[in-house]
């Protein structure tokens, strides 16, 4: 009896493909900053170079290339907004807490939205997972930013 090679599931990325990707992602953002280009700015033009051409990676997403893009496009245009350009807003506004965690829990929410409506349901979790796992990681922001960076 012969056993089949194991498979990668339509629409997971390898290893290998997510190692390069992110290799590549690391190595465009450093060098668009020696250029003097802020952060946010830096990660959204090279994460919408390296993500967007991971779609031909093997195996391919089981989604069509414009919703790929949609998806990674809110996530790296919303995830720029959210951690560098809406709290320097919203702190005057409201405690420095709310104003590093409320963007990223709203990003995290419209991310699984997007998922549902876009991506036609490409995340299996329920929303009460992701409501608890959108409230976890803006919870690491806070205590990243307040923390650690001192701000």
């Amino acid at each position: 009896m012969q056993q089949k090679e194991a498979q990668p599931e339509q629409g997971t990325l390898s290893w290998w493909v997510i190692s390069i990707t992110t290799f590549l992602f690391t190595i465009g953002q450093n060098a668009l900053r020696s250029f003097g280009v802020s952060t946010p700015v830096a990660i959204v033009i090279v994460g919408s170079l390296v993500y967007l051409t991971a779609y031909w990676g093997v195996p391919k997403p089981r989604i069509s290339f414009w919703k790929w893009a949609m998806l990674w496009e809110y996530i790296l245009i919303g995830s720029a907004l959210a951690i560098w350009v809406t709290p320097s807003y919203l702190i005057t506004q409201m405690p420095a807490w709310l104003a590093y965690g409320l963007p990223v829990f709203t990003v995290l929410l419209g991310l699984y939205a997007l998922d549902k409506v876009i991506a036609q349901n490409l995340s299996k979790t329920s929303i009460l997972k992701w409501i608890a796992g959108s409230l976890g990681i803006s919870g690491l922001v806070i205590l990243f930013r307040l923390f650690l960076l001192n701000d």
